[in-house]
């Protein structure tokens, strides 16, 4: 029976695949949906999940480089019939984006392993931002429109290159998942448990949560680099505003890119002397961590802005692009960092005293805490906050 109904499942995939085949104009993807849509059903009905792969190191980064490359590659041959068709650039790169997300799910399915999406954050923005120069490159000699583009090209590159080697740096391999994935699927599966349960992870957890919403707060926070790169035209109106708008973003940008590398080269100093001594479950309370809980954050949320500034600075009337600025910045504030905090609290209680003193988000001089007892005047910098893959 079960046979009968899979059967029947893949005659509807593939009678919907041939009836999309001549809407996208992609005939070569024809035989791929239906292999993923039968890769997909078979995972759902008995997904043997976790089940981690015990590949090399080196493995899993080539592994990882050909995921990516093959999901970029065919988001960018999606693109070609709807160039052909007249569609926008912004929904030509958000058909892109998205066929390319669901590929490195597939890939995520496969090796039972979410963090598979982990650096498509910080490595999708220059592909994307290369993608709509190249489209929209045109023959200009106007010298702030030539400016604007290689501040915006270089800080976004500054960036994605940093923020993708610290991911580098400290990637186990495809037997490490990511602790908040790993709650995220055990609280999906306990609320609805058994094969069922193990589904709706991979569908509504892994795909919808860990994939596809990140993917979509990226790609608005991406959308001022068109303003940015491409020639508006007439751009001798307002130059000085312009000129000024631009340099701010582009320097916000780049101190952003400063402030998140100070913060990880900090961390990552203090976890290996005190691991080197022996010492665990210690709290980062040094450098930029003294002024601010989660200086990465920071950081990062503060790279969106700067990039909103600088694609302004193209088009005035693009301002409402900053709602992918304002949506990263929320999710860190109310999600992630909340998320963190409470990990933090339940491992090391002795966290509460930080959060007392110190700010959550923007850096600011920390609070004093009067305390009767010797133990007012010791250990004041002997926490931290557990590694951020900010």
């Amino acid at each position: 029976q079960a046979n009968h109904h899979q059967s029947q499942s893949l005659s509807s995939i593939q009678i919907c695949a041939t009836k999309l085949q001549p809407l996208l104009q992609l005939q070569f993807l024809h035989s791929d949906i239906i292999f993923c849509g039968s890769f997909l059903y078979s995972m759902t009905i008995n997904p043997e999940q976790p089940r981690y792969l015990s590949w090399p190191v080196k493995i899993c980064h080539i592994f990882w480089v050909f995921v990516y490359v093959v999901s970029f590659g065919a988001g960018y041959l999606c693109t070609l019939p709807l160039a052909r068709a007249g569609w926008s650039l912004v929904w030509q790169g958000a058909v892109a984006d998205t066929v390319a997300t669901i590929i490195v799910w597939v890939a995520s399915l496969a090796v039972g392993n979410s963090s598979m999406y982990d650096p498509y954050w910080s490595v999708l923005p220059p592909v994307l931002a290369a993608f709509w120069s190249i489209k929209g490159c045109v023959n200009s000699t106007n010298t702030l429109w030539a400016l604007r583009t290689a501040l915006c090209l270089t800080a976004i590159c500054a960036w994605a290159i940093r923020l993708t080697l610290n991911w580098a740096m400290h990637w186990d391999g495809l037997n490490h998942e990511d602790w908040r994935y790993i709650n995220i699927r055990k609280q999906i599966t306990t609320a609805v448990p058994g094969t069922l349960g193990k589904g709706c992870y991979w569908i509504v957890g892994s795909f919808f949560g860990i994939h596809f919403f990140p993917t979509v707060l990226v790609f608005l926070g991406m959308l001022p680099v068109i303003p940015a790169v491409i020639f508006q035209g007439d751009e001798s109106q307002s130059v000085p505003l312009r000129a000024v708008i631009m340099l701010l973003g582009a320097f916000i940008c780049f101190s952003a890119t400063a402030i998140e590398g100070v913060a990880d080269v900090q961390l990552r100093k203090f976890v290996q002397e005190n691991k080197s001594r022996g010492v665990q479950g210690q709290c980062m309370h040094e450098g930029l961590w003294k002024y601010s809980r989660h200086p990465n954050y920071f950081g990062e949320a503060m790279f969106w802005w700067g990039l909103f500034l600088i694609g302004l600075s193209g088009k005035f009337s693009w301002w409402w692009a900053g709602c992918g600025a304002m949506s990263i910045t929320c999710l860190f504030i109310f999600a992630s960092i909340p998320m963190m905090e409470k990990r933090s609290l339940e491992r090391r209680p002795e966290y509460q005293r930080i959060v007392d003193t110190t700010s959550m988000f923007v850096p600011w001089f920390p609070a004093k805490v009067h305390r009767d007892g010797p133990e007012a005047q010791s250990n004041t910098t002997a926490e931290t906050t557990p590694y951020h893959k900010s």
